[in-house]
């Protein structure tokens, strides 16, 4: 091979009408995000402890038994 020519690229076809209304998106977008996230780490706590709740019935609900290890099986 003696030369290589990258072929061109088309820009991005967006009309300058349409950025604005593509920015107006992209910002509601991130301001979704950040409040999902807000409330998510305020309700922290109440969540963590729902969780906690759960995991205690689930532990009542199962007899505690001898783990099995390896050394065992043998």
């Amino acid at each position: 091979m003696l030369s290589h020519e990258v072929p061109v690229k088309a820009g991005p076809n967006v009309d300058l009408t349409d950025a604005q209304k593509i920015l107006a998106e992209q910002n509601r977008q991130r301001e979704d995000k950040f409040a999902d996230s807000w409330f998510q780490e305020s309700n922290k706590e109440d969540i963590l402890a729902k969780k906690f709740e759960e995991a205690m019935k689930k532990a009542k609900d199962t007899p505690a038994t001898k783990p099995i290890r390896d050394f065992d099986l043998d």
